[in-house]
């Protein structure tokens, strides 16, 4: 396995777990009955619950196009994996 395979299988995997997480916000405004949308004022909050829906479609279409280019496969790498890093960080913040 050469360096772009480990990198293509680590953005599939991110982006099964970017779906995950979608899925799981998706069912939570489901069962609060879209209240989590209607009720939300925060430009910040709508923004970051958009992103959670949109994010995973954006690395689908990128994995997508990054297919026979390296350099847009390290860009799209390093693009996913620093907002990876930020929202882990954000979350661990206290």
């Amino acid at each position: 396995m050469n360096i772009v395979t480990l990198i293509r299988m680590s953005l599939w995997l991110l982006l099964v777990a970017a779906v995950l997480v979608a899925l799981f916000w998706l069912m939570l405004v489901l069962v609060s009955g879209f209240s989590i949308w209607t009720t939300e004022s925060n430009v910040a909050g709508l923004t970051l619950q958009a992103g959670l829906l949109l994010s995973p479609v954006a690395l689908f279409f990128g994995l997508r196009l990054s297919k026979h280019s390296v350099g847009l496969t390290v860009v799209l790498f390093a693009l996913s994996w620093s907002v990876v890093s930020t929202a882990l960080i954000s979350i661990a913040a206290p």
